[in-house]
């Protein structure tokens, strides 16, 4: 478009009605015109800002990670949040169809800050404001889903109710089932609690344990994951050697973190296929290895296994790995790790010292 349409364009934007002729006319002259094509990048998350932008016509899409949160159509301003407080870049901006976009450098901003410093400085604190909201509300989003997806998986144990109604009510095994089922629901209960202290940032209340973690993992194995239909068809095995040395622990937080790493190795392995879990320790900490026969993971993408939202499954939503890794590294100061070779499957080791730091 030429200069003329350019500030015409312009004028029809709330943000520029207000602004003098000479002003105005700054912006149409050092602005430049950018086209993009169907899934081109416009700016990339964690990128220094430079620049803004205004939709000449097109649809941008803004994601989080691999989450999208908003669209915005012709007419629309996208970038502004990062030119304003000076920050990089908090999300990444995709054309989902060809798309113009007027570029506005970062000197339009001090031009008019220039006439009135006061109203820059209060757009700059209002922007940070908006940065900081949205980074808690990405960390909330974050928990209510990690929450929802370690429930999925303890949801499983539930189905014990079906061999409770299709069992003859004399039956020594009811009582068994019952109280595996009541496991579930004391544990899926303890997931919620987590969650909420966690939100109130009250680390301080979850309890640990010093007793044998054997049990743990049997119980892991034997109640939390048997019945999930990735696991079922499985066999899984543990190979532990006597007289563990007793560790701190989080007995549902650590059952979480099992629980998603097998049911992980079962869904890398093929029918019928062995998992192993192998414990051992040394004179400082306590490891756990759970190890699939799969195919492995892809070298170029095994240095983001952990990162929230990174998922390599159709369905998946990429919280499983990240919150496991949380749980290990942040409430027990040990250590999550991934070691794999293409088709020769992957190890996850967990390692939890043997003496809790203060």
């Amino acid at each position: 478009m030429d200069i003329n349409l350019r500030e015409t364009f312009l004028t029809k934007i709330s943000l520029f009605q207000n602004l003098s002729k000479e002003d105005l006319q700054y912006i149409t002259e050092n602005s430049r015109e950018r086209l993009f094509k169907e899934n081109d990048i416009i700016f990339s998350e964690g990128d220094p800002a430079g620049a803004m932008y205004v939709i000449g016509y097109g649809e941008i899409s803004i994601s989080k990670g691999k989450r999208e949160i908003a669209r915005f159509l012709a007419g629309s301003l996208i970038g502004e949040m990062a030119v304003l407080d000076k920050g990089n870049r908090s999300a990444t901006g995709i054309a989902l169809t060809e798309s113009l976009l007027l570029e506005l450098p970062e000197s339009f901003l001090s031009r008019i800050g220039s006439k009135s410093k006061s109203l820059l400085s209060i757009l700059e604190t209002m922007s940070g404001r908006v940065r900081e909201s949205n980074n808690e509300l990405e960390e909330n989003y974050l928990n209510i889903s990690t929450v929802v997806h370690d429930l999925r998986n303890a949801i499983t144990s539930l189905s014990y109710a079906s061999f409770i109604k299709n069992t003859p009510a004399d039956n020594s095994m009811i009582v068994e089932w019952a109280d595996r089922i009541l496991d579930a629901k004391e544990f899926m209960t303890s997931i919620v609690d987590d969650a909420l202290r966690l939100k109130n940032r009250n680390l301080s209340k979850i309890d640990f344990d010093n007793t044998d973690i054997m049990s743990v993992i049997t119980s892991t194995v034997e109640i939390y994951t048997a019945l999930h239909p990735d696991v079922k068809d499985k066999t899984v095995t543990i190979d532990a050697p006597e007289n563990l040395p007793d560790c701190p622990y989080n007995r549902r937080n650590i059952v979480r973190v099992l629980s998603n790493l097998i049911i992980n190795a079962c869904q890398a392995s093929d029918d019928n296929a062995e998992v192993t879990i192998a414990v051992s320790s040394d004179k400082n900490s306590l490891y756990i290895e759970i190890i699939d026969s799969g195919s492995g993971i892809d070298p170029r993408v095994i240095s983001q296994i952990f990162d929230p939202m990174f998922t390599t499954k159709i369905e998946g939503n990429g919280l499983g790995l990240h919150a496991c890794k949380s749980i290990v590294e942040e409430l027990h100061k040990g250590k999550l790790t991934v070691e794999s070779e293409e088709n020769k499957g992957a190890i996850f080791k967990i390692s939890l010292p043997l003496v809790q730091s203060s």
